[in-house]
C-alpha cells in the first residue's frame, strides 16, 4: 500500500514538473498511469478491507431527513388527531382496552410519515392486524395453556407465527403485512410468567388495535403529505443553493470544510423524496420536479468532479478567474436552447459563478 501510494505521489510530482510544451503521448501517459496507480491503490485497499474487517470501520455520511415546517406541521396535526380521537373513545367507553388506540396508532402515524406511500402500507397493516387476533385466540393461547411452564414448547408455539411474519418482513413488498401481524400478535399474547390466558382482554385488544391501525389509515387519507407549490418552490430553491455552496471555492476552502460530494448526495436524498411525492399530486403534463431534482444531484457530482480537476491541474487561473475567459474553446459557439430544468434552477439563485455558467451551458448542449 505504502508503495502504491509513493509511486502515485511520484507519478503527481513529475507530471507538474514536465515543459509546457510536452508531447501530448507523454501527457496521455502520465494520466493513465495516474488512473492505473488510483485503481491499485483502490483494489489494495479492498483487500485489505477483506482481510481484516475487524480493523476497519466503515463510516459513511448519514442521509439528512428534509426539515420543513409545513412537512412538521401535518405529522403533527395528524398525530394529534389520532391521539385526540383515541383518547375520546377511551373516555366516552371507559374500557381499559381502549388504551391500545392511544398507543398503536399515534405509534404507527409517526413511523410510517417518511415511508413514500404510507396510506398504502397501513392499509396492508390493516388486513394483516386482523389475523393476528384469531392465530392469538385458537392457535397460541390453547396451546400454551395446556402445557403452562414448558418453555421449549412456549418457543416452539411461537416462533411458528412469528416465522411467517418475520419472512414477509424481510421483503420490502411484504414487510407491511408483517409488521401489522408480528407487532399486535406480541401484544395479544404478552409472553411471560404472569400469563392470564384472557379470552375477553385478547379479543378486545385485538379489537382496539385493528380499529386504531384503521383510525391512522384513515388520518393519513384524511391528512394527505404536503405537495403544493410552496414546497415545490423551497425544494428548488434550497437545492440551488446548495448547488451555490458547491461551486463558490472561497465557501469550501474557509468556513464550511464539509461540503462535498457525500455531504450533497446526503442532503439530496430526502429531498428527491418529496420532490417524487410533489409530482404524485401533479397533473402527467407537469410532472418534471423528480427530473429536477435528479438534474440538481447530476449538476452537484459534476461540479464536484470539475473541482477535483481543476485542483489536480494545480494551475492558478482555475480558481481565481472564469473558466470561459481562460479556455475560449469552451464558450458556445451558438445560442444554446436552455432546458427547462435549467432555467428553473438559475431562476432560483442570486448571482452567479463560473462553474454554474459552465454546468449549465454543458447540461443544455448534452441535452440538445
Amino acid at each position: 500500500m505504502k508503495e502504491a501510494q509513493a509511486l502515485r505521489q511520484q507519478l503527481r510530482e513529475a507530471r507538474g514538473e514536465q515543459a509546457e510544451d510536452a508531447p501530448p503521448l507523454q501527457r496521455r501517459f502520465f494520466q493513465v498511469s495516474q488512473n492505473l496507480t488510483a485503481d491499485l491503490i483502490l483494489a489494495l485497499e479492498a483487500n485489505r478491507a477483506l482481510h481484516f474487517s475487524h480493523e476497519v470501520q466503515l463510516r459513511p455520511q448519514g442521509l439528512r431527513p428534509y426539515r420543513d415546517l409545513q412537512i412538521a406541521a401535518a405529522v403533527g396535526l395528524r398525530s394529534a388527531l389520532v391521539f385526540a380521537l383515541a383518547a375520546g373513545l377511551w373516555v366516552g367507553t371507559a374500557s381499559p382496552m381502549a388504551i391500545m388506540l392511544m398507543i398503536m396508532p399515534v405509534m404507527f402515524t409517526i413511523l410510517f410519515a417518511r415511508l413514500p406511500e404510507p396510506d398504502q402500507v397501513l392499509k396492508r397493516a390493516t388486513f394483516s392486524s386482523v389475523l393476528a387476533a384469531p392465530v392469538a385466540l385458537f392457535f397460541t393461547l390453547p396451546l400454551l395453556a395446556l402445557n403452562n411452564g414448558n418453555f421449549p414448547l412456549l418457543i416452539l408455539i411461537l416462533g411458528a407465527p412469528l416465522f411467517v411474519g418475520l419472512l414477509a418482513i424481510s421483503k420490502r413488498l411484504t414487510l407491511p403485512l408483517g409488521l401489522g401481524f408480528c407487532t399486535p400478535y406480541i401484544i395479544l399474547v404478552q409472553p411471560g410468567n404472569a400469563m392470564d390466558f384472557d379470552v375477553a382482554r385478547v379479543a378486545s385488544n385485538g379489537l382496539a388495535i385493528t380499529a386504531g391501525i384503521a383510525i391512522a389509515f384513515l388520518m393519513f387519507r384524511l391528512i394527505t403529505p404536503p405537495n403544493g407549490p410552496n414546497l415545490r418552490r423551497r425544494l428548488i430553491r434550497q437545492t440551488a443553493t446548495d448547488l451555490t455552496l458547491m461551486g463558490n471555492t472561497s465557501a469550501t476552502t474557509t468556513g464550511n470544510a464539509n461540503i462535498n460530494e457525500e455531504w450533497f448526495n446526503a442532503r439530496m436524498a430526502d429531498r428527491l423524496r418529496w420532490l417524487t411525492i410533489c409530482d404524485k399530486a401533479l397533473p402527467e403534463a407537469q410532472r418534471h420536479f423528480t427530473d429536477l431534482g435528479l438534474t440538481g444531484l447530476n449538476l452537484g457530482q459534476v461540479s464536484c468532479g470539475f473541482k477535483v480537476a481543476c485542483a489536480a491541474m494545480q494551475h492558478p487561473r482555475c480558481s481565481t478567474a472564469p473558466i470561459a475567459g481562460n479556455w475560449p474553446w469552451l464558450r458556445p459557439t451558438r445560442p444554446v436552447p436552455v432546458a427547462p430544468s435549467t432555467r428553473a434552477f438559475a431562476s432560483n439563485r442570486k448571482g452567479s459563478n463560473w462553474l454554474w455558467t459552465m454546468l449549465a451551458t454543458w447540461l443544455s448542449v448534452t441535452a440538445s
